[in-house]
């Protein structure tokens, strides 16, 4: 299928402005939570996603706190980070509760997950699936209300600074389980970066769809993003477009540029996502592209 024919075939959230689409491979009949419906197209475990939504969680929370103590230092890290906590809706504080290891009673709170799936699912009285969705729910919770704590203390643009290093801590933490899960520790050609593109978005249960790769460059479209999806329909669409407006861009450079020197490629490709269905486009597109090819073109955007 071309990219025009699937952008065309997404679903409209609704008719109002702006204009955002639902995954163009959704379908409207099947009334599961939008990671259910993910991760069955992927075919990740939901015990092994529900793990890895729980541990995002708490590792974001720890990477908040460093990322505004380097930042601001500790007494405004200190404020900031208990405005960001309570900001979280009370469900998801006492699912952390249940489940977390709390280094401090108070903040900044060191969580650590040092518990399996089977232990989640008895400690919290919910299915697999359930369990799934409540931490995909509360990993998009806090990131939401992580952003709008550090506007409201710091501002748009310091606030996007310190988001950015929260994301960027994504990225640096999750390479090295990447690495091992696809069996590469040193990356060379586009088909590396293919692999580690996948596996990237589909460990947090995002179709991927690689469109080209030649030996200068890999193009693919993230199909699916129950991160998205479920913001939308936890803050309404609006909120989190404008969200997504103020963020996304500058954090989704950051993100890469720091995952491209982390596998020692910078200087050799290029990496970018260029459409955003947070955004209003159809789907995600993913584009790493070698920097001679682009200077040959006269593309090359440093």
């Amino acid at each position: 299928m071309s990219q025009e024919k699937s952008a065309m075939e997404s679903r409209f959230v609704d008719q109002s402005a702006p204009f955002l689409m639902r995954p163009s491979t959704d379908d409207p009949a099947d009334g599961r939570n939008w990671v259910l419906k993910a991760i069955a197209r992927t075919g990740q475990d939901a015990g092994e996603a529900c793990h890895t939504w729980a541990g995002a969680f708490a590792l974001g929370n720890g990477l908040m706190w460093q990322a505004m103590v380097e930042y601001r230092g500790e007494t405004e890290a200190a404020e900031a980070y208990e405005a960001a906590w309570a900001r979280i809706p009370e469900i998801y504080r006492d699912g952390a509760r249940q489940i977390f290891t709390f280094a401090s009673a108070r903040p900044p709170y060191g969580l650590a997950l040092e518990i399996e799936t089977p232990e989640m699912v008895e400690r919290s009285g919910l299915s697999v699936e359930e369990l799934l969705i409540f931490w995909n729910k509360a990993f998009v919770a806090q990131d939401h209300e992580m952003w709008q704590a550090l506007e409201h203390q710091f501002g748009a643009r310091e606030g996007l600074i310190i988001y950015s290093r929260v994301w960027e801590g994504y990225a640096l933490t999750f390479l090295e389980f990447i690495k091992a899960a696809i069996g590469i520790d040193e990356f060379k050609t586009t088909g590396d970066l293919s692999k580690m593109n996948r596996a990237f978005w589909e460990a947090i249960g995002c179709e991927v769809e690689d469109v080209e790769t030649t030996p200068d460059k890999h193009i693919a479209l993230i199909k699916t993003c129950p991160f998205w999806d479920n913001m939308i329909d936890m803050y309404g669409k609006d909120t989190a477009h404008r969200m997504h407006q103020k963020t996304i861009g500058a954090t989704s450079a950051n993100y890469y540029q720091a995952l491209m020197k982390a596998i020692g490629l910078w200087d050799e490709f290029y990496a970018t996502q260029d459409q955003y269905r947070c955004l209003g486009d159809g789907e995600c597109r993913m584009v790493y592209v070698r920097r001679s090819a682009m200077e040959k073109e006269g593309l090359d955007k440093g």
